[in-house]
């Protein structure tokens, strides 16, 4: 199931990226293939995801983080039965531990 949700993770965040723009899209992409964020891709680092696209656009970095976990929540039933604040919580959650369920993979 872990491997599951690291594709639909890295499927959400490619689709909000996108949304954005495609020369955004293709930046961000660019720095993040160059410094090893999608080295894996069968998993995904979200701390490193998140820390380096800090680095590249800053506190835009929580706005994608929410629309990523705005897609997660809408289309894959993505839940953070803990109510956290910032959303790269609910999807470090979501995707590391498995706290917040997702509906019919078997999940909590």
């Amino acid at each position: 199931m872990e491997n599951d949700r690291n594709t639909i993770l890295r499927r959400a965040f490619d689709k909000e990226l996108m949304s954005l723009g495609s020369s955004i899209y293709q930046t961000i992409m660019w720095h993040m293939d160059g410094r090893g964020v999608f080295s894996n891709p069968r998993a995904v680092d979200i701390e490193s995801l998140y820390s380096n696209l800090r680095e590249i656009v800053g506190p835009h970095a929580d706005m994608i983080m929410d629309m990523t976990w705005a897609d997660l929540e809408k289309n894959h039933g993505a839940k953070d039965p803990e109510k956290s604040k910032k959303s790269f919580d609910k999807i470090r959650k979501w995707l590391g531990t498995g706290v917040a369920a997702v509906e019919g993979e078997g999940g909590v």
